[in-house]
């Protein structure tokens, strides 16, 4: 080999001039994925992160009665009919109102959490306990609440020989909101709800059970819950764009009463009632009844949809031996 010769037959220069060519190539490459890399990690830290909330049993302290009781581990989710009824109206108002900027944790996986947890002291009243159960569960914020002792008054009234009974229930539903990094309670409101039974000689009703007599009125306390402004600007906070835009209320009823309503596949009352929802937003909207047929349609929530009551009749089914009597003729 002689002299001004590289390896592999190449000049020296040109050798030379191969190698600075590799070696900025690679250091080019290294510049792409290092900003690549540090793109990603902005925008991962961009990205805002969903919080979570998790509803807590309700307690019902009609009667005395506290539903949420500690068993061979710990405290467990209540049977209660009217205390669940509450935890569940309080839950479907989160993922209604919220939508995709707030993540409700499953009723299975808090009641799992519980039994795991073996809590000494009721997450709804010690704090301590409320705190454990939120980290356990990834959980910012803790929703718990309570029904009051329910007063019922029977007030008799003899005039024109007539004698009148009213029956009035008055129910107060607690709702209280947590949040667990600050440890500040953001949110405690009292609603209130009545139901009202009239009779007289010639409209008699028979006698009902304590629990037929106030859980309409606690429905009507969760109506009005629903419907107030205090916790419709709570939750705006999660989603400032439907607060932008605005919401508008639909007023819905049907024949027969007492309808099951749902907005988007949620529970949302019952007929006749009143729905919020977001303006302009295209909705489904189902009404239904055992022994009917429901009734089903998507619309879109306009202003102009919000003057008018939405009041389908639903059908009744045929039962079976209609069926039978109309193929025989």
């Amino acid at each position: 080999m002689g002299i001004g010769a590289g390896y592999a037959g190449l000049p020296l220069h040109d050798q030379g001039m191969r190698s600075y060519q590799s070696t900025a190539a690679a250091a080019a490459a290294l510049f792409v994925l290092a900003h690549s890399a540090v793109a990603q990690g902005d925008a991962a830290q961009s990205k805002p992160t969903v919080p979570t909330v998790a509803v807590l049993p309700f307690d019902n302290l009609d009667e005395g009665r506290r539903v949420a009781g500690q068993g061979e581990k710990g405290w467990t989710l209540p049977s209660d009919p009217l205390a669940e009824a509450c935890r569940l109206a309080i839950e479907q108002m989160f993922v209604q109102r919220s939508g995709e900027n707030l993540k409700v944790v499953e009723r299975d996986r808090l009641a799992r959490a519980l039994q795991e947890l073996e809590l000494h002291s009721s997450p709804l009243v010690d704090q301590d306990s409320a705190v454990r159960l939120a980290k356990y569960v990834g959980a910012r914020f803790l929703v718990s609440g309570s029904i009051q002792p329910i007063e019922i008054k029977e007030v008799e009234v003899k005039a024109y020989e007539l004698d009148m009974k009213n029956v009035t229930a008055k129910a107060e539903v607690l709702v209280k909101i947590l949040n667990v990094e600050t440890a500040q309670i953001e949110f405690s409101e009292t609603f209130e709800g009545v139901n009202v039974i009239r009779s007289n000689r010639y409209r008699k009703e028979d006698a009902k059970e304590r629990q037929q007599v106030t859980l309409p009125a606690v429905k009507d306390a969760l109506k009005a819950a629903r419907g107030a402004e205090s916790l419709r600007k709570y939750f705006a906070k999660f989603a400032p764009e439907a607060k932008a835009a605005g919401s508008v209320m639909l007023e819905v009823a049907a024949e027969p009463g007492g309808c099951d309503v749902e907005v988007d596949g949620l529970f949302v009352g019952n007929t006749p009632c009143k729905v919020e929802v977001p303006l302009d937003k295209v909705i489904t909207l189902k009404i239904s009844r055992s022994g009917y047929e429901s009734w089903e349609k998507q619309m879109k929530a306009t202003a102009d949809l919000a003057k008018r009551k939405i009041a389908p009749v639903l059908a009744r089914k045929e039962t079976p031996s209609q069926s039978r009597q109309s193929g025989d003729k």
